[in-house]
């Protein structure tokens, strides 16, 4: 492994923690370079519930994305249901919240994808992972060569953020990847 070669070789980074967010930042907080990019994305604004009502106050949209359940503070919850953000609504300012069950999918589809494979336009069985730190799931694929897209049905329904990364598996083998698209 890279990590044994890095070892062998006395590089300090091969104790180093794998990192699935923005490696390149030197504290970890990509909402620091997100906003000296665009300021815009430090303004605070609120947390509304998909109902309209408003549940709370943020500090900036640049500190959530779609799925996230945490960093809500009060609007994390709406009685008995934990809140989970369902959009970030950028223009005005505002993260829009829902309970788990409104925000997630059986069906997603991704684009820019890059395969490992020759793919099939045949569907098949496989492994997907939509968010970095989720274990992959069941799931049936195919790929649509004419519009270049990758159709996936998940056996148990998750959470689609659109632009975050979609991985296909075989077991522990990578068979490809796209970028999530928006639900039409």
């Amino acid at each position: 492994s890279v990590r044994a070669h890095a070892a062998r070789l006395g590089f300090a980074i091969a104790e180093k923690p794998d990192s699935q967010d923005i490696c390149f930042v030197p504290e970890g907080r990509y909402h620091d370079i997100v906003e000296r990019i665009r300021p815009d994305a430090a303004e605070p604004g609120e947390i509304v519930h998909e109902d309209g009502r408003v549940l709370g106050r943020h500090d900036g949209i640049a500190r959530f994305t779609v799925g996230q359940g945490r960093g809500l503070g009060a609007a994390s919850d709406d009685g008995a249901a934990k809140m989970f953000v369902s959009a970030v609504d950028a223009p005005r300012r505002r993260i829009v919240v829902a309970p788990r069950g409104a925000i997630t999918t059986e069906d997603v589809t991704a684009g820019e994808v890059n395969w490992l494979v020759e793919p099939s336009n045949e569907a098949f069985d496989c492994q997907v992972k939509l968010r970095a730190r989720e274990t992959p799931q069941a799931a049936t694929a195919r790929w649509d060569s004419d519009a270049r897209l990758l159709r996936v049905s998940l056996a148990t329904p998750g959470i689609a953020a659109p632009g975050q990364a979609c991985v296909l598996y075989d077991g522990d083998r990578v068979l490809g990847g796209g970028f999530l698209k928006r639900a039409a």
